[in-house]
């Protein structure tokens, strides 16, 4: 009783201390039985007092009136009652916890920490299918190094067939496109956070290639990298979409619970959202809001290369949400369908500005954002 009333209360302690002096007085009672009978005269006087005394306030209350308001201990004994009752597995499918708001409170408590619990693995796999696409990009650009190698020494005077003095135009503009292919693969691994040693490693390995064999052989690796970062990424989709179903299954009853689950993973998976930048300048963004292990919103920004095979990623905190921005010039739709919807972001440097489809994908943005920075205000 002492343990539980450190964290909560302290009528537990209270209660224990007035049980075992009753228990007390009670065996002295009995142990005595050749007591006095004034003693025992006494004992009932002051018993039939102390109930007048209780019966009093409530003979005195005016028809009408409002009751008193209960001492700390009657509060204190109904929460000691609530809690035994919310223990106990046959009162917890009773519909009296529904009235009196345990249930919900204990309900919204589980489900933002099972929330946490799924982010906690959604990062993990967010991080492992990461690895796996730098693992790609070095691959990639190892390939491109490779081919960029043999176009140019293709186009090398040394190499030119003997009918010719100089290589052809068309050899030279073939090495030309490859350097720059596979600058570009180099450029777009950095960008995503490979090893440099590790890029330079593998592009003078590559570069070494001079055989049909090795060339497959480099090949086939990036074909595999490639496969195994898309199996990665659908398998973190198809899972985060799982988590989703099932926490929706489990809070039928409780809508209010589910909308903000729905919101909270709406914005943790993202989507695709139409970006202003600081000169006016338009550019799509693959767009999603985590909360760290700081406890801070982190908005993440992709930007797509070379049909989707690269990424480039840009993080921010976000300390606030705007829902009330002003249309931007020139964005209205010619058929008269439902006009687009804009909201922004409050990070250090400034307020970034996007553009949804419908108005209802600005809500889903907005409320599940709002209910991160409601969730990181609780918690720290």
């Amino acid at each position: 009783m002492e343990f539980l009333a450190r964290s909560w209360s302290l009528s537990a302690m209270e209660l224990s201390r007035a049980l075992s002096s009753n228990h007390v007085a009670a065996n002295l009672l009995e142990k005595s039985p050749f007591s006095s009978i004034g003693n025992v005269e006494a004992h009932d006087a002051s018993s039939v007092a102390s109930k007048e005394s209780m019966l009093k306030p409530l003979q005195q209350l005016p028809s009408g009136g409002s009751p008193p308001i209960a001492p700390r201990e009657s509060d204190e004994m109904k929460e000691i009652f609530l809690l035994h009752q919310a223990l106990n597995s046959e009162f917890l499918s009773s519909q009296q916890l529904l009235k009196n708001g345990l249930y919900r409170s204990l309900l919204r408590g589980k489900a933002m920490g099972k929330w946490i619990k799924d982010q906690k693995e959604r990062k993990k796999q967010e991080i492992r299918t990461h690895n796996a696409q730098l693992h790609a990009a070095v691959s990639v650009a190892g390939v491109a190094a490779a081919v960029a190698a043999i176009a140019a020494s293709t186009a090398s005077p040394e190499m030119s067939s003997a009918h010719q003095n100089t290589p052809s135009k068309t050899s030279t503009a073939m090495a030309s496109a490859a350097a720059l292919v596979a600058s570009h693969c180099i450029e777009i691994a950095e960008e995503m956070g490979a090893d440099p040693n590790n890029i330079s490693k593998v592009v003078n390995s590559a570069i070494n290639a001079k055989t049909n064999g090795d060339i497959m052989t480099l090949t086939a690796g990036a074909a595999t990298a490639l496969r195994g970062a898309a199996a990665l990424r659908a398998r973190l989709q198809k899972g985060h979409g799982a988590a989703t179903l099932a926490l929706a299954e489990e809070m039928g009853e409780e809508r209010e619970e589910v909308n903000i689950l729905t919101a909270l993973n709406f914005v943790s998976k993202g989507g695709e959202l139409l970006k202003r930048t600081r000169k006016g300048d338009l550019h799509w963004k693959q767009v999603s809001f985590n909360m760290n292990s700081n406890w801070q919103i982190v908005a993440k920004m992709k930007s797509k290369y070379m049909a989707g095979t690269f990424t480039k990623k840009k993080k921010c905190t976000v300390s606030g949400v705007y829902s009330d921005v002003t249309a931007w010039p020139g964005r209205e739709r010619e058929d008269g369908s439902e006009q687009m919807a804009y909201f922004g972001i409050k990070t250090a440097d400034r307020v970034i500005e996007f553009e949804c489809k419908s108005k209802a994908d600005k809500q889903m943005w907005t409320e599940g954002i709002q209910h991160m920075l409601n969730c990181r205000a609780n918690l720290t």
